[in-house]
């Protein structure tokens, strides 16, 4: 299982929230927004999530009390194919497109005495 944290910068409007959907049964399967992003200052919205799948679609989409939109355009898609034991993803937006950054856990030796 791999843990994939999803950050994007987003300006909402008062009532409105941020979520992840896509296409794994742990992203909702298109159907369900089960992951609502967690807001901070300046606009960012952050979200881990423990995924199992090594290839996925996502959208983020604002939803209100009153209104789902969806983010436009083609699907995003992540790719999860590295041989390693324990992987971290961490996802954000730019101005201009998704940009993904691999963080690799060492594990901490232990010295002999």
């Amino acid at each position: 299982m791999t843990t994939v944290t999803f950050r994007i910068g987003y300006k909402t409007e008062y009532g409105q929230n941020l979520y992840i959907i896509g296409s794994t049964e742990e992203l909702g399967s298109w159907k369900t927004f089960n992951h609502l992003m967690k807001w901070s200052e300046g606009h960012v919205w952050t979200i881990d999530l423990k995924l199992e799948e090594k290839r996925f679609e996502y959208k983020h989409v604002v939803r209100s009390a009153t209104d789902t939109i969806w983010e436009p355009g083609e699907n995003r898609v992540c790719v999860l194919d590295i041989p390693v034991s324990y992987t971290h993803l961490r996802a954000h937006e730019t101005s201009l497109h998704l940009v993904c950054r691999l963080l690799l856990e060492k594990k901490k030796k232990k010295k002999k005495k």
